[in-house]
């Protein structure tokens, strides 16, 4: 290949250029993010307490609450030895909406007082629905800007 074809690639050459740039962003953003099993952690501790609320004692609760510390000191270590992550870009709007629609709907959830056991297992069932795609949607939205922030800084 002479230095001129290099310079002007097909437009088949081109896009798998470009396709491979694209997924080579995409897995260094996916690298250096939090783990799946962190978040899946979070938003079942999450739908524990918002469901048990009120069925047990406030001790039981609080000692329940106190499993973030692991989860955190989990996610600090797993961190490490991850690359730096890319800052959030400044306008991150679909980022925000989705932590807007999760606050709303912890509120909404924690409005149904479970009385039983078995409403309580319903009520995780539904708020681990809920929460589970809300932030699997909110982490696809972060991954998607943290790449298009970094394609544009690249040009």
């Amino acid at each position: 290949m002479n230095p001129q074809e290099a310079a002007n690639p097909t437009k088949h050459e081109a896009s798998s250029l470009l396709a491979d740039a694209q997924a080579a962003s995409q897995n260094m953003v996916r690298s250096s993010d939090s783990p799946r099993g962190f978040t899946t952690c979070v938003v079942l501790l999450i739908s524990t307490l918002t469901s048990i609320d009120g069925l047990v004692p406030d001790q039981i609760l609080y000692s329940l609450f106190a499993l973030f510390i692991p989860l955190i000191i989990w996610l600090a270590v797993f961190l490490r030895k991850r690359a730096k992550q890319r800052p959030l870009p400044g306008n991150s709007t679909a980022f925000g909406c989705y932590l807007v629609v999760i606050i709303l709907a912890t509120m909404f959830l924690r409005m149904w007082e479970a009385s039983t056991w078995f409403e309580a297992a319903g009520k995780m069932v539904v708020c681990c629905a809920i929460l589970g795609v809300l932030a699997h949607k909110m982490r696809a939205s972060l991954t998607q800007e943290r790449v298009e922030d970094g394609s544009e800084q690249a040009c």
